[in-house]
C-alpha cells in the first residue's frame, strides 16, 4: 500500500480552504477539511482512480467542487494541490517547481 505525501503546497491550500469556510460555518469548515484528508487517504489503496490531466499528473473531483491533484511516485501518492473547481488551473504552478 502506498502512502499520501502533502506537498506545502496542498496542505497551505488546505488550510486556507479550511479558514475561507470557518468564516461562514465553524463545523462545516472542520467536516470539510477531514473529508479532503480523508478523500487523499483513499488513494494509498486506490491511486489510479483519478484522471490523468498532465504527464503524470491526475486529478480528482471528491468532495464537490474541491479537486486533488496528486502523482503517483513508488510507493508515494504525493498530494500537489487542492483548489476549487471556479479557480483555473493555469494558475497552479507546474509540477516541478513545487516542493515534495
Amino acid at each position: 500500500m502506498r502512502r499520501v505525501v502533502w506537498s506545502p503546497g496542498a496542505r497551505s491550500e488546505l488550510l486556507a480552504i479550511r479558514d475561507y469556510v470557518r468564516a461562514f460555518n465553524v463545523s462545516g469548515a472542520r467536516k470539510l477539511a477531514e473529508r479532503l484528508i480523508e478523500a487523499a487517504g483513499n488513494l494509498t489503496e486506490h491511486a489510479d482512480r483519478g484522471r490523468i490531466v498532465r504527464g503524470s499528473v491526475r486529478e480528482l473531483v471528491t468532495v464537490r467542487p474541491y479537486i486533488i491533484r496528486y502523482e503517483i511516485a513508488d510507493e508515494e501518492v504525493r498530494i500537489l494541490t487542492i483548489r476549487h473547481s471556479a479557480r483555473h488551473p493555469e494558475q497552479e504552478p507546474p509540477p516541478s517547481t513545487r516542493a515534495s
